[in-house]
């Protein structure tokens, strides 16, 4: 069927469009605009197809060419919205909040974005652009916005080549939904998609429209703070004399070493001072990363300076130094979150990256996210979810009646593998003798909590052997007596391996996939092994985020929108709250977090409450 394009450039056209729509419950949409950022942007003009023989494009901001009064069109469309029932858009929080600016709000009608069906059928696309998937699932060729016009001057673009090309989008867009909204019911991610994703990315819209206000003086402060930091690393690690003298990099000092450059630091670490090589990256060269050095930092004195440096620039260039040139003209950063950008399910952001945000707050990173005036900032994340998660999994009888009973997990640890002899009260968090055993295994008790996390990132006897100082034979010793006594998680990570094996990929407590691919013998490596048991925590810990965000967002449409979501970072959501109702609103969050779900251990949450992000943690 040949699909006619048509330019609506006249009333009578107009007309003729809503007409033709009016009757669809179902409608894919996309707008052109001059740029991506919404409090700048304008709308060129908006486009519609529901699968007839006719696709439209609406020229509203063109600099030149026969076209209609914008208010004459928002009427028309905003009409058109009311009989919709379902939307349809690829990246739909982006053409919603185009829209939202010429008052023109969605939120009420049910979204299907085909972005995100195409991440939750198979997150491994090398793309999840349109034109892309267009490509390779439909066969369709089409043009990228560049070949229409100048990005830079797309005001100027030629109104008939805009027509083919926003019709060619909306086209694409709806025969992915046909084809997607098949996959997603036959791989069993219906539920995800309809009752988790979509209301979740109403929540992203909301987050992205807010924005954060921020005090630039205190983030000048802590600029220079982390530039002196730096500072100091480079010229510690410049001067660093080791056991067999003073450091002689390549010849030269040791500022010839360029620590950005993971090739020479890698020379420098596995050659040079002949650390052992515990992990590799994708091409097969020694891991210089974080996560690695962590591991070596007690093999040599040289590396807790290079982990602070690594820290550091990563803070600073990934997030402290970009965010002036993204704060809009009401002093606020409006983040783009990606709800397709982790292969776990993690959401992730960017412009700036929020999510780089350091836990600790040595340089008070935190102190230049502000309230509002007449407001407070609530900040509450979720207590050890990560391995209640996992004792829900798994249905290891030990971790689920520690947790029952109040009691520190990493100490039940310690005492279980380690034979410590403790009593229950001893375990008991609150109670005296617990904090006097606490004091006194604090070390082995450091140990099973690495043990702990450790598994769920898929560490083994190298890196425990790394942390604790000890053998790599007595790490697997320790990690046999582990498994021993929680035989559960063993099993589980065992299923998951013959999953992966079996499959090709795991699935989650909500159902989301994680899919491996076979390595060049036509097996899956160790990592992959990894990543699944990884992938059950970490998924299920993103899902059950969302699930919790939803819901306080809808309590806060519920009680007249006053209070407002800010952001996410990791487990944690970040409020703004009118401040003579700061009780009502964190009881509320608190007790929807806590019960979002039902686990076989009770969800905690820790709240704190501030005028700024660093008061609030």
């Amino acid at each position: 069927m040949e699909i006619k394009k048509i330019c609506v450039d006249t009333v009578e056209k107009l007309k003729f469009m809503i007409e033709d729509l009016s009757s669809k419950e179902e409608i894919s949409f996309d707008t052109e605009t001059t740029g991506l950022n919404i409090s700048k942007l304008e709308i060129l003009g908006p486009s519609f197809y529901s699968g007839g023989d006719k696709a439209y494009y609406i020229p509203v901001g063109h600099s030149t060419g026969k076209q209609l009064p914008l208010d004459t069109v928002l009427t028309s469309i905003k009409l058109l919205f009311d009989k919709i029932k379902l939307v349809i858009a690829h990246n739909i929080v982006f053409d919603s909040k185009v829209i939202n600016k010429y008052n023109i709000n969605i939120e009420d009608k049910y979204w299907f974005d085909t972005m995100i069906a195409s991440h939750l059928i198979n997150e491994e696309r090398f793309s999840k652009g349109l034109k892309f998937l267009a490509k390779e699932e439909l066969g369709m060729i089409m043009k990228d916005l560049g070949q229409v016009s100048e990005i830079d001057k797309l005001k100027y673009s030629d109104i008939h080549k805009m027509t083919k090309y926003s019709c060619d989008d909306v086209i694409a867009t709806y025969r992915l939904y046909e084809l997607y909204k098949e996959q997603l019911k036959q791989k069993n991610l219906e539920k995800l998609f309809y009752d988790i994703e979509m209301p979740f990315l109403k929540v992203i819209k909301h987050m992205e429209e807010t924005g954060i206000l921020i005090d630039l003086n205190k983030l000048n402060d802590s600029k220079k703070k982390i530039e002196k930091k730096i500072e100091s690393c480079v010229n510690k690690i410049g001067s660093f004399v080791g056991s067999g003298g003073q450091i002689d990099l390549f010849g030269n000092s040791v500022l010839d070493l360029d620590l950005d450059s993971a090739k020479q630091l890698s020379e420098f670490l596995y050659t040079r001072l002949k650390l052992p090589i515990l992990d590799t990256t994708k091409g097969g060269s020694p891991s210089t990363d974080l996560k690695t050095l962590e591991l070596l930092k007690d093999k040599h004195e040289i590396i807790p300076f290079l982990i602070e440096y690594k820290k550091l620039r990563k803070l600073l260039t990934a997030f402290i130094e970009p965010i002036p040139s993204h704060i809009d003209e009401d002093g606020r950063i409006r983040t783009s979150f990606k709800d397709h950008g982790t292969k776990t399910g993690r959401l992730a952001s960017a412009k700036p990256n929020l999510q780089q945000l350091p836990k600790e707050d040595k340089y008070d990173v935190r102190s230049f996210f502000i309230c509002s005036p007449g407001t407070k900032m609530i900040a509450i994340d979720y207590s050890q979810e990560e391995l209640r998660v996992a004792a829900h999994i798994s249905e290891d009888k030990t971790m689920i009646k520690s947790y029952e009973n109040n009691q520190d997990l990493h100490l039940t640890v310690a005492n279980k593998v380690f034979d410590l002899g403790l009593d229950g009260e001893s375990l008991t968090i609150g109670t005296k003798k617990y904090e006097e055993a606490k004091n006194k295994h604090y070390k082995v008790r450091s140990y099973s909590k690495f043990i702990s996390f450790g598994l769920l990132y898929g560490a083994g006897n190298q890196g425990l052997a790394s942390l604790t100082g000890k053998s790599i034979e007595e790490a697997q010793e320790i990690l046999t007596n582990y498994f021993n006594q929680f035989p559960k998680i063993k099993e589980e990570i065992d299923t998951i391996n013959n999953r992966i094996n079996n499959y090709g990929y795991v699935v989650n407590m909500f159902g989301r996939r994680r899919h491996f691919r076979r390595n060049k013998n036509g097996r899956y490596d160790s990592r992959a092994f990894r990543q699944g048991f990884n992938f059950l925590i970490q998924g299920g810990c993103a899902d059950i985020l969302r699930l919790a965000m939803n819901k306080c967002y809808k309590f806060i449409k519920d009680n007249g929108n006053k209070a407002k979501i800010l952001m996410t970072v990791h487990d944690e959501i970040v409020f703004e709250v009118p401040e003579n109702e700061v009780e009502f609103y964190t009881k509320g969050f608190e007790a929807i977090m806590e019960t979002v779900v039902n686990l076989k251990v009770k969800l905690e949450v820790d709240s704190g409450i501030g005028n700024n992000y660093s008061e609030a943690k």
